[in-house]
């Protein structure tokens, strides 16, 4: 019995210490440089997480506001930046073409932001599959655990979390590194495996091969299947990998020679990528209405509007782009925008003292494409899109007596309305100026189309914008917009107001109409 006992209290120990020696570190994983899609960043957080704390590159991002550091990191700013976020590792990935191949590659830096290792593995195209994702994601694993495990001097604090189940070794007791084989190219570069348990040598896979250690995509029999072709090398030159495996600790390197650019001031988001922008304000309205004809005492005085203040509000949205802005399908939108006059009266010179309730109103919904040329924050970006619409100013007349008129006729715009704009930063992406431009493709007119009016009409119209923003903080935009709207009418000449405005219906009266809109808007807009 006491045997028993003693045999059960030395589980418990093995048990408790087991527990113990799984910990994990806080890791940095910055910006994938080169990867406009974020897949390869989003790939390192997923593997790193389950066995890490693992603080994202937008967060680094606010940190090294906050520190001040600048957008060119060298070792010394990541060094202070992860020393701010308590972290003991540093991953500095990047996807490049080189020689006509893919390279994804990794250093592994310390708390003092100097390189311990690096990571090179060999892709024939910038996308991995699920399993070459699992793949990479062990190895750099791997990698991290024997940079952690051999870094005596980090004093950071570790959170404890539970390895996976199929994870036998711990950072503080991990598995030797295997040695790797390299093999020759034709180029005369050396590939060197990443895996400690075993060498990998990865090769393209013709069709139906269906081996496990495809770093490619998951489709197992397709022709041109893309598979990474090589492993990640030691902490020895890229160029000269002679050596099949290195030690961590054998030789550090300092790049404050060559910083690392850092990505926008954004906290990882640009303002010409947002997913959701959403603005209120006010616009101001001026709308006049005048006819050609010819000079005589009937002639229409058409309408001379005066400014008047309408309640605005506008957004957009970009679905994918709320979670990915620089995925591919971030460049698919949906906007809108409503403007509507807050109180109006018309009078006829038939009874000036009877005010006239007037509804002036604007809006139109469609979806948009968005394009961003380059990768800085402050290069310009492209807009096309197709929208749908309503322009109104009609007149309520139910309070005129009987017999008294008046000489203006409604308009109820329906119409379809192409978009294209440009967008420019002014030298920095807080502050850009927008240009577009709007065909207005008229469906109907409203009663101005009536027989008993001006009758049918060809009808033309377009509209021009320039919309300054600036940003006062990184989510909240001053938006200013002016905008000039015409529509142009030829009348035909089948109408009543056309014809007979004079008493003579032979000859025709009016023969045309401009209808014009100026508007300015004073917008605050939330951006994400």
């Amino acid at each position: 019995m006491r045997n028993l006992k003693l045999s059960m209290l030395t589980c418990a120990a093995l048990v408790v210490l087991a527990t113990g020696t799984a910990s994990a570190a806080r890791v940095v994983v910055l910006e994938v440089r080169g990867d406009d899609t974020s897949d390869f960043e989003e790939m390192l957080v997923e593997s790193l997480k389950a066995q890490h704390d693992v603080v994202e590159a937008r967060a680094f991002d606010r940190a090294a506001r906050r520190e001040g550091v600048g957008d060119d990191l060298d070792a010394r700013a990541i060094a202070k930046v992860a020393r701010s976020l308590e972290a003991v590792a540093v991953l500095d990935p990047m996807l490049a073409k080189r020689d006509g191949e893919w390279e994804f590659m990794i250093k592994v830096r310390g708390r003092d932001g100097k390189v311990k290792r690096k990571m090179k593995i060999e892709l024939d195209a910038p996308r991995l599959g699920a399993k070459g994702k699992k793949k990479v994601g062990r190895a750099v694993l791997d990698v991290l655990d024997e940079v952690l495990a051999k870094d005596k001097r980090s004093d950071a604090p570790r959170i404890s979390k539970a390895r996976s189940l199929d994870d036998e070794e711990s950072e503080d007791n991990p598995l030797p590194a295997a040695k790797g084989k390299s093999k020759a190219k034709a180029k005369g570069k050396q590939k060197v495996a990443a895996r400690r348990d075993e060498p990998v040598e990865r090769k393209a896979r013709g069709r139906g091969d269906d081996d496990e250690d495809d770093l490619g995509e998951d489709d197992d029999d397709e022709d041109g299947r893309r598979a990474s072709r090589g492993g990640a090398s030691s902490d020895a030159d890229e160029e000269d990998l002679d050596e099949a495996e290195a030690e961590a600790d054998d030789e550090e390197e300092d790049d404050e020679d060559r910083p690392r650019a850092r990505r926008s001031r954004s906290g990882a988001r640009e303002i010409r990528r947002a997913g959701i922008l959403v603005e209120v304000g006010s616009t101001v309205i001026t709308r006049t209405l005048t006819f050609s004809s010819r000079d005589f005492e009937q002639a229409p005085r058409g309408y001379p509007g005066s400014p008047v203040p309408t309640a605005h509000v506008a957004g957009e949205i970009f679905p994918v782009a709320i979670a990915r802005q620089k995925h591919l399908g971030a460049v698919v939108g949906f906007y809108g925008e409503y403007d509507k006059v807050m109180s109006l009266t018309t009078r006829t010179s038939q009874a000036m003292d009877i005010p006239l309730s007037t509804a002036q109103l604007r809006w139109t919904v469609g979806a948009k494409l968005r394009y961003a040329f380059g990768k800085a924050a402050n290069l310009p970006s492209i807009y096309a899109g197709f929208g749908y619409g309503r322009r109104a100013f009609i007149v309520d007349r139910s309070s005129l007596p009987d017999g008294v008129a008046l000489d203006l006729p409604d308009v109820d715009y329906r119409l379809y309305e192409p978009t294209l704009g440009l967008r420019f930063p002014v030298g920095t992406e807080r502050l850009a100026l927008t240009l577009g431009g709007r065909a207005l493709l008229m469906k109907r007119a409203g009663s101005i189309q009536y027989d008993n009016e001006y009758g049918a009409a060809k009808i033309t119209g377009a509209e021009g914008e320039a919309v300054i923003d600036a940003a006062i903080t990184r989510m909240i935009l001053l938006r200013v917009r002016g905008s000039y709207t015409q529509i142009g009418y030829d009348f035909v000449g089948n109408g009543a107001q056309t014809n007979n405005r004079d008493g003579n219906p032979d000859t025709q009266d009016v023969g045309g109409a401009k209808d014009v809109w100026i508007g300015a808007t004073a917008a605050l807009a939330v951006s994400y």
